[in-house]
């Protein structure tokens, strides 16, 4: 995850190859919280990027590496795909 994200210190955002600009909370080099504006608050960290926890609804994304315009997730819960 780290290598494709690009941050300046002490700025709350950042940008990522794939998922475009975030802003951040709690930054660090192993596990963050960060705000989509399309989906919301998501967590993850190092060990379980492509997963992301989604805050509202509480639920597990998972990323389809590379994909963008549109962005594809799975949600664990619904078992269903969608593009965002």
């Amino acid at each position: 995850m780290v290598r494709r994200l690009s941050a300046q210190e002490g700025q709350p955002w950042l940008y990522h190859a794939h998922l475009g600009w975030l802003y951040t909370l709690g930054l660090s080099e192993d596990t963050l919280w960060f705000w989509d504006g399309s989906l919301g608050w998501l967590w993850t960290n190092v060990a379980t990027f492509p997963y992301f926890y989604r805050n509202a609804p509480m639920d597990w994304l998972f990323y389809s590496m590379g994909s963008r315009e549109p962005r594809w997730f799975l949600s664990t819960d619904s078992g269903t795909w969608f593009e965002d």
